[in-house]
């Protein structure tokens, strides 16, 4: 078999929003890049499908926009038109609480309550349940800069009954994690600001001029769903520097950067950015910088299951007036939440239908993707009737998107983890990992994250030693 050789300055492997924002920052900044991807399609997480007039975002269905970051990059991709926010009118979130599905209280910003009458007035909380949480703003703030758990954080601000009904589900279940485990600075280190510096979050939400804080925190999607913004970032790269379809194999040192091999070629690199899930990165450093692997291994991750349903609206017996529900992990059911994906979005589905999507998986469930995809449908409708009614109708068509160890746990010590990671990408000039799960999980993290690290590559090759710069 001929070999063909392949030389670049900086190779990107992955073609998820990370890699493919990177490519796009490279060349903007006039630094020449090969972007390879295994899979046939580029997207990562990012996964839209199109279906009998239904649009099913498998992955992330909308980004942050109060962290600007992805909404700045649509506006560069010429996106701006199509983005749309969720749907305003129908903004409530509700709870499984021993089987019945309760509306979050009007103003809950995350657990924290930021109006009275509708946390006094709500069926969620006991009535001992809501007076510790009203008397958050009166618990003294923690001083000290001892790292704490999402579980212990919640509980000791807000109270045991919070962290059980809410925060489990809805801070934990974002992260598909276990509460005791995950860690409040990594993940939400906003709060834990806030707390020092008002020494309540009630407090924090509910003050005047609050830069936004007790407002409805905005989400926002694309029209055509997040893929969009996939398919916008390929269009602003050349067609021959992005190659799908083609896994790296191995990588190696070369004696002017790295050689990568993909069947049939060897791409020889200054620069080698690994934009891959955990895993994957883990596997290919092995042999080429055991300590950066080693360090990605400390980073568990757990595999979770996305289930699209599409009904005629009539066979829904919930009126479906929000955006979905959150499953507390003591609730008798194998879902951790669901989404109604055609009231949080518009024109996510046809006249007269439904969207529903459910998740299942993550720590509570993590020999999920042993099921077939016909159990998996199976066992999200019976879980769905229980919740939304016995008279929930047979399914236009499911679907089944799977997702094996793609969800990273930030859990206590990342940070030091991280810092072992670091200090192992040192002794490798010329490698990055732009790994989920390092800086951040969502769109705007990744965004910034490649938007960073374009910066730092072009600066590695001013001042790279020549055997670097050069590769003929």
């Amino acid at each position: 078999m001929t070999v063909t050789q392949t030389n670049t300055r900086v190779l990107i492997v992955g073609g998820g929003v990370s890699g493919l924002t990177l490519a796009y920052q490279l060349f903007s900044q006039g630094c020449d890049c090969l972007l390879v991807e295994a899979k046939k399609r580029l997207g990562g997480l990012i996964r839209t499908v199109e279906r009998d007039g239904f649009i099913l975002d498998g992955g992330p269905d909308a980004f942050l926009t109060q962290k600007p970051q992805a909404l700045a990059l649509c506006e560069e991709l010429g996106l701006s038109a199509d983005v749309i926010p969720t749907n305003t009118e129908r903004r409530k979130v509700f709870v499984l609480q021993k089987g019945q599905l309760h509306p979050l209280p009007t103003g809950m910003r995350l657990t924290v309550p930021t109006q009275a009458w509708p946390l006094l007035t709500s069926s969620l909380f006991s009535i001992g349940g809501k007076l510790r949480m009203a008397a958050e703003r009166f618990v003294p703030a923690r001083r000290d800069i001892k790292e704490e758990s999402i579980a212990s954080f919640v509980t000791r601000r807000f109270g045991r009954e919070a962290m059980v009904r809410l925060a489990e589900p809805l801070m934990a279940g974002i992260h598909c994690g276990d509460p005791e485990r995950l860690s409040m600075d990594a993940l939400f280190p906003r709060l834990l600001e806030l707390e020092r510096q008002y020494g309540s979050l009630t407090r924090a939400f509910t003050r005047p001029g609050n830069d936004g804080l007790s407002t409805a925190t905005v989400f926002a999607s694309l029209k055509g769903g997040l893929a969009m913004m996939v398919k916008a970032l390929a269009a602003r790269l050349p067609e021959e520097n992005i190659w799908t379809g083609c896994e790296v194999t191995a990588i190696e040192r070369a004696e002017r950067g790295f050689r990568s091999y993909v069947e049939g070629a060897e791409i020889y690199s200054s620069v080698l950015v690994l934009a891959l899930p955990l895993r994957v990165a883990e596997t290919l450093l092995q042999g080429l910088a055991f300590g950066v692997a080693d360090g990605l291994s400390k980073i568990s991750t757990v595999s979770s299951v996305v289930v699209f349903h599409a009904f005629e609206h009539s066979g829904v017996p919930h009126p479906m007036n929000g955006y979905g529900f959150i499953v507390p992990r003591t609730e008798q059911s194998r879902l951790l939440a669901g989404t109604f994906v055609s009231t949080k979005f518009p024109n996510r589905a046809p006249k007269s239908t439904a969207l529903i999507r459910t998740f299942l998986g993550g720590t509570r469930d993590p020999d999920i993707l042993s099921l077939s995809d016909e159990e998996i449908v199976a066992l999200s409708l019976s879980e769905l009737k229980q919740i939304l009614g016995s008279s929930l109708g047979i399914p236009l068509f499911s679907e089944v998107v799977r997702w094996p160890d793609r969800t990273p746990q930030i859990e206590l010590g990342h940070r030091d983890k991280l810092d072992r990671i670091n200090s192992a990408l040192v002794e490798q000039p010329g490698l990055f990992v732009l790994a989920s799960g390092l800086a951040g999980v969502g769109i705007p993290d990744c965004v910034l994250e490649a938007r960073t690290l374009a910066s730092r590559i072009a600066d590695f090759l001013q001042t790279a030693p020549l055997g670097h710069q050069n590769l003929m």
